[in-house]
């Protein structure tokens, strides 16, 4: 493509591809239909998918045991960096598992409707499909722990790292790792 720069009294060429590789329509070009998720295009095939879920799996088991013990001995500091540092790869494939087990939309809608998504009003978010809900439950959770490991609030980390234990198995079984 041409450089984003031009020559005085001309306009720079700054096109931006209005669609992304991932997509293979848009409402605005296809009458009205959703958008449609490409699992090929996006770099996700469904081996892919297969290993993210064994790893997902793994790391929550190794990180699980690993900050419960640390909850035990009191270390809310070791809990914290723990989560940070383990957490970061494993959003990102939860979120990942989370588009492909929903052909790429998280959105859910309305009863008997393909294009009217549901809309919280009162807190202005749309509703989330089950898996996406919950992967979202998960880190909500563990940022709790988190924060309060940070501020030393003991009973906090606890109840919020069972929480997190709690919804992530319900993810695992909604997906049936």
């Amino acid at each position: 493509s041409a450089p984003a720069y031009a020559k005085y009294g001309e306009y720079a060429n700054t096109a931006v591809p209005t669609q992304p590789e991932s997509t293979l329509g848009s409402g605005a070009q296809d009458t009205g239909s959703r958008q449609v998720w490409n699992l090929e295009a996006s770099g996700l095939s469904a081996e892919a998918i297969a290993g993210k879920k064994a790893s997902v799996k793994a790391d929550w088991t190794d990180m699980s045991t690993k900050v419960d013990k640390l909850i035990k001995q009191g270390k809310l500091l070791d809990v914290q960096s723990t989560l940070a540092l383990r957490m970061a790869k494993m959003k990102s494939n939860m979120r990942d598992i989370a588009r492909a087990e929903n052909a790429g939309d998280l959105i859910s809608y309305k009863e008997g409707s393909k294009d009217q998504p549901k809309f919280d009003y009162n807190t202005g978010m749309y509703g989330l499909t089950d898996v996406a809900q919950l992967t979202e439950d998960v880190f909500a959770c563990v940022n709790r722990a988190y924060v309060a490991a940070g501020q030393r609030d003991a009973e906090t980390v606890t109840t919020a790292w069972t929480a997190a234990k709690t919804t992530f198995d319900a993810w695992s079984a909604k997906l049936s790792l």
